[in-house]
């Protein structure tokens, strides 16, 4: 199936490992042009080796307050226009209850939520403005089903998805799609951490009915499918991809 995006301008955020790497190879095989923002810059040289023709990696520490709305200027001065913008953070750190400090709160906060709302912000105009676009965020199965030893990921990443749902509603007169993809349990250097700061991934497996760690190229199929020609009228979902896990019948 040709998705229809070859030639369009994709800016995908975290994308030099994990799920945001591989969101990234899936919009280069389809044609469009990607640009992967991180502030790691070793990593981001190894992924534009990695990933090839088609891609550059602009160096950015999203933490720190406008440095969004900077990397959509420079985005734009490159590529002149921005269709996909693709919201992808590593998770803040992990703690349960009575364990948790306000400022890991915070922490999560400025990781998760504050600079993917800048970014919204500066993208939604110009996306009105030509009536076309398209938002994808890469969030967690944790809005749908809080994890206990997750709780500052369960706080930024719920609002985060409040905030996207309210945003797809004012941009759905304009063309505009804003979709969440909860992600499960994927082999990414993400779970490791979450394993190395203590989190329990047996007793996560064991909730997941497939009984195996999803594939990132799993998550990054479906990205890519709503980033298509062929999802223009599908906007203000959350949709799982954690091999059944979540429970709940929304």
């Amino acid at each position: 199936m040709d998705l229809g995006l070859r030639g369009r301008r994709a800016l995908v955020t975290g994308g030099t490992r994990g799920l945001g790497f591989s969101v990234a190879a899936a919009l280069l095989r389809e044609g469009a042009e990607v640009a992967i923002a991180a502030r790691d810059e070793v990593l981001g040289r190894k992924a534009v080796g990695l990933l090839g023709a088609g891609v550059r990696y602009l160096p950015v520490d999203l933490v720190s307050k406008g440095e969004s709305r900077e990397l959509l200027r420079r985005f734009i001065d490159l590529y002149g226009q921005v269709d996909i913008l693709v919201l992808n953070a590593g998770g803040p750190r992990n703690a349960s209850l009575g364990a948790m400090d306000t400022g890991w709160v915070s922490e999560g906060v400025d990781l998760v939520l504050a600079p993917m709302i800048e970014l919204v912000e500066a993208a939604a105009p110009l996306m009105k403005e030509r009536r076309y676009g398209r938002i994808v965020s890469i969030s967690s199965y944790v809005v749908r089903e809080p994890d206990p030893e997750m709780m500052p990921s369960n706080v930024a990443r719920a609002g985060l998805l409040a905030y996207l749902k309210a945003a797809a509603l004012e941009l759905a007169p304009f063309e505009v799609t804003v979709n969440s993809v909860l992600p499960g349990l994927h082999a990414t250097q993400r779970l490791l951490e979450l394993q190395e700061a203590g989190v329990d991934l047996d007793r996560m497996l064991s909730r997941v009915p497939m009984r195996h760690f999803g594939d990132p190229d799993d998550c990054a199929h479906l990205v890519a499918y709503l980033c298509s020609k062929w999802a223009g009228y599908i906007t203000g979902q959350a949709i799982a991809v954690d091999g059944g896990a979540t429970r709940g019948l929304l």
